[in-house]
């Protein structure tokens, strides 16, 4: 099979469980080299809970990883999820606002370079009144990779006066490179506000001129443009490391920049 060049199959099982009232912050890194991972996760939130959770992904070595993770959120709860995927990635992610006032924030960035892909599908959908889910992605394709995120909002019949929201960017270096959105609703109840959008782009040269001109190297502009694409969305406060990361990993990349 295709994943026979692999040393190691790792299935990493995760539950979270918040009780009524409390609040959590859980951070998970992941690093792979020569392996399948492929992660379950599931999440609850009861009543009143809040759960930050920051999901990166810090190191890719021949490895592929797979993920799938199911949250059940319940009254005036909030999951704040926020994630990175490098490369060789696929992602499942569905998350059900079950009672009045329950929410979901996602942020996340996709990175992909060299000829892997990194693929997210994200579906929230809204069981009852009030409830409000918002989903911010950034992707960046190199080399001949290819980024896609696919963002589904289904409000159901009966979740009056709720609220989703997707917004997508695409940075795209170079014509070999490929990059996909699509945002997708699908909404059963009138009474409702829902909003969708997704961009795509390249580096702007001219800008890059105009920096080159006030004495800033090619190199240091294009991070400086990249850091201001991927920060406006805001991971993390402590997550200095994780934008290090993806600058090494697209400094690598820039040699072949025209």
């Amino acid at each position: 099979s295709s994943h026979d060049k692999f040393e190691l199959l790792v299935n990493p099982y995760i539950m979270i469980i918040c009780k009524e009232n409390s609040e959590v912050n859980f951070q998970n890194l992941s690093y792979s080299k020569n392996c399948w991972a492929n992660y379950l996760e599931e999440v609850y939130l009861e009543n009143n809970a809040k759960l930050t959770y920051v999901r990166l992904q810090n190191k890719m070595e021949n490895s592929i990883k797979t993920s799938s993770l199911n949250a059940h959120i319940k009254s005036n709860a909030l999951l704040d999820l926020k994630l990175l995927n490098i490369e060789n990635c696929k992602e499942d992610i569905r998350i059900f606002l079950n009672e009045n006032a329950a929410s979901a924030k996602v942020k996340g960035i996709i990175f992909s370079k060299d000829k892997y892909e990194s693929d997210v599908y994200c579906k929230i959908v809204h069981n009852s009144k009030f409830t409000n889910s918002n989903q911010n992605w950034r992707l960046l394709s190199s080399g001949k990779s290819k980024t896609s995120i696919n963002g589904k909002m289904r409000v159901n019949k009966g979740a009056k006066e709720s609220y989703a929201s997707f917004s997508s960017k695409s940075l795209i270096f170079n014509k070999k490179a490929s990059s996909f959105a699509k945002p997708e609703l699908e909404i059963l109840e009138d009474d409702t506000k829902c909003n969708h959008g997704a961009s795509f782009g390249e580096i702007d040269k001219n800008i890059i001129f105009f920096m080159q001109s006030r004495g800033i190297k090619k190199e240091e502009a294009i991070l400086m443009l990249v850091s201001a694409f991927i920060k406006e969305i805001g991971l993390s406060p402590s997550s200095e490391n994780l934008y290090i990361n993806i600058f090494n990993n697209i400094t690598e990349e820039l040699e072949n920049y025209e």
